[in-house]
């Protein structure tokens, strides 16, 4: 791209989209600030902010003055523009810039901060792009350059081409597709793919035994591999280039570490469950802290220096003690020092530190912080773990409990999968309630007011997902099967009674 940058303009309006597309031109609000070319700094500029939005905190002023002073001063004449709109859903407009920072009186003050520029590319939806064009178009709300200079890249080729040429979720029709895009990359630029698109081209939805060794088998007769191994990133969503498989000194075979071709690993880094971290400066008043924690209604804040390295935390219980302490107690003194740990720290091994102590941060060596996670975050990802093999039971026990209910062995016997193994109704194994409850005489028997066949078709889906879950894997079941057991439970507990966990158990 040369000198040529990539700058991002976000924003909520649709009417400035449609006004900065007829007239040609890149806008900016601010309609109480003037002319950007009467501040001779970005200083003044911040200053003439903070005067107008008094009550605004100073990290918001901050953050508008160096928006504004770059649309004035840093953009320049050949630089492309990328303009979102966050609609439903959002779109957007690349354009290249061709003159000079202007101020227009005549137009309506939300209106006047403009840059002329040439529309290339209009209204194009957000989903043209890679998840990670994606995310760093949303994450902007107002001016920012694109740092990241093969997402600079990607969209200024998107202008010449049409599309995003290095789009990470493509899923490709075959296999033989994904290594035929893989081999026309050049080395230093290989393909990259998210682990999900991977999974999907060779047609499963999760990282079980079978999926891992498929999609290596796959790679190695084509002398391919991933990098990272595919069975090692914690989410679907994290991405592995395509690359040639290195050879071993005796060549016959790839030296990459055998945890390619093993099982995927069964625990999770604690990056995999953090949430995004919010913090506070040391120098910033407590009243703020409180301000923050009440707003967001956390328990806790970190606290950190002018280069976002950690300095500690403060808590409703650090801060109930410094106002015991003193009479108008600073962040200083509620601050103490919390748990951290490494970002690729195991799940399991530090699940005991974050529920003895409520919540831990994510540190790296330099003492940066990137994350928290939270007693709640625990039992969240447990709860996701846990929560469809419970709704399988239930939804299996309510099946059970209606065949008794309504039907006899003799009945139900012809028509299960495994005749032979089934001495009484409580050995009926899930698939076989499918090609009962699809038997007209014996449906009509049960009284349900509801379609045979939607009924039918999900207790197949749920099924599926159940055998599916016996194959273990790192990865959460697809969003569609999970719909499917919430839905069965939806419809089996009001027609056959409900609470069947407890009833089953109550029998026993």
């Amino acid at each position: 791209m040369g000198s040529q940058s990539v700058w991002l303009i976000s924003f909520n309006l649709t009417e400035r989209v449609e006004a900065s597309l007829e007239m040609g031109r890149a806008i900016v609000a601010w309609e109480n600030i003037g002319d950007l070319r009467g501040f001779e700094s970005r200083e003044a500029l911040h200053f003439a902010l903070a005067a107008d939005e008094p009550s605004r905190d100073e990290d918001v002023v901050a953050a508008w003055a160096s928006q504004l002073w770059a649309f004035y001063t840093h953009i320049r004449p050949g630089d492309l523009v990328v303009m979102c709109c966050q609609s439903s859903p959002p779109r957007v407009s690349i354009g290249r810039v061709t003159g000079d920072y202007t101020y227009d009186a005549s137009q309506p003050p939300e209106m006047r901060h403009a840059r002329p520029v040439e529309w290339l590319t209009v209204k194009a939806p957000v989903s043209s792009f890679g998840s990670d064009i994606r995310g760093a178009v949303r994450s902007v709300m107002g001016v920012a350059r694109v740092e990241d200079a093969h997402i600079a890249d990607r969209l200024a080729e998107f202008v010449a081409i049409g599309y995003d040429p290095g789009r990470q979720d493509q899923v490709y029709q075959t296999p033989e597709l994904l290594i035929k895009a893989a081999f026309n990359q050049p080395p230093e630029k290989p393909l990259t793919v998210t682990i999900r698109a991977l999974l999907r081209t060779w047609g499963f939805e999760r990282r079980t035994d079978s999926a891992v060794s498929a999609i290596n088998h796959g790679l190695a007769t084509s002398e391919l591999s991933t990098r990272p191994p595919f069975a090692q990133p914690p989410k679907l969503e994290n991405e592995v280039a395509i690359v040639k498989a290195r050879q071993s000194p005796s060549g016959c075979g790839d030296d990459q570490s055998q945890e390619t071709l093993s099982s995927p690993r069964m625990t999770q880094p604690v990056s995999s469950i953090a949430s995004p971290i919010v913090t506070i400066r040391l120098g910033q008043n407590l009243d703020l802290a409180m301000s923050r924690m009440t707003e967001k209604r956390f328990s806790q804040l970190a606290v950190v220096n002018d280069k976002k390295h950690l300095l500690g935390a403060v808590s409703w219980d650090s801060i109930g003690r410094a106002r015991l302490a003193r009479r108008e107690p600073t962040l200083r003194d509620a601050l103490y020092t919390p748990e951290t740990v490494r970002p690729d720290a195991d799940v399991r091994d530090k699940a005991d530190v974050i529920v003895q102590h409520g919540f831990v941060f994510l540190t790296n060596d330099k003492g940066g912080v990137s994350g928290i996670i939270t007693a709640a975050d625990l039992a969240d990802r447990f709860h996701a773990i846990v929560r469809p093999f419970i709704d399988i039971e239930e939804a299996e026990i309510l099946l059970r409990n209606t065949v008794k209910r309504h039907l006899t062995l003799e009945e139900v016997k012809p028509h299960l999968l495994h005749p032979d193994a089934v001495n009484k109704i409580d050995d009926i194994s899930f698939g076989s309630y499918e090609y009962i409850f699809k038997k007209t005489d014996l449906w009509q028997k049960l009284g349900w007011n509801v379609n045979k066949n939607h009924l039918v078709g999900l207790i197949k889906t749920v099924c599926d997902a159940r055998n599916e879950l016996m194959h273990f894997a790192p990865d959460p079941l697809p969003q569609s099967q999970e719909d499917a057991i919430s839905g069965l439970l939806e419809l089996l507990r009001p027609l056959a009674g409900g609470f069947a966990r407890l009833k089953s158990r109550e029998t026993k």
